[in-house]
């Protein structure tokens, strides 16, 4: 059986715990990148006229299905060996991707 001040000590930390999470979420999604939302749809958009899937796209590349989701929503930053990777799974140059997205 729990000892009761302890519960109620837990229960305020994974309370305060939750209220900072979200908080700190919600800055994250207010400041997103506008390269790196471009960058994203640019590469969704290419996805989708490729007719590949995400899990696919991260197959071919070698890359987590979540990374893929992440960097197409705008909440990731790639650095170029992730981006290489992802460009030649998509049949392109990173220079043809950065100029789609207008970058």
């Amino acid at each position: 059986m729990h000892h009761p001040i302890c519960t109620s000590r837990c229960a305020v930390a994974a309370t305060l715990q939750i209220s900072y999470t979200e908080r700190a979420m919600a800055t994250v999604k207010k400041t997103k990148d506008e390269t790196l939302l471009r960058l994203g749809k640019t590469i969704s958009k290419i996805r989708r006229e490729k007719k590949i899937s995400q899990e696919r796209l991260a197959y071919e590349a070698n890359i987590h299905r979540t990374s893929i989701n992440r960097l197409e929503i705008g909440e990731m930053e790639a650095g170029i060996l992730l981006l290489a990777k992802l460009c030649k799974a998509l049949q392109m140059t990173v220079a043809e991707l950065f100029s789609r997205a207008k970058i």
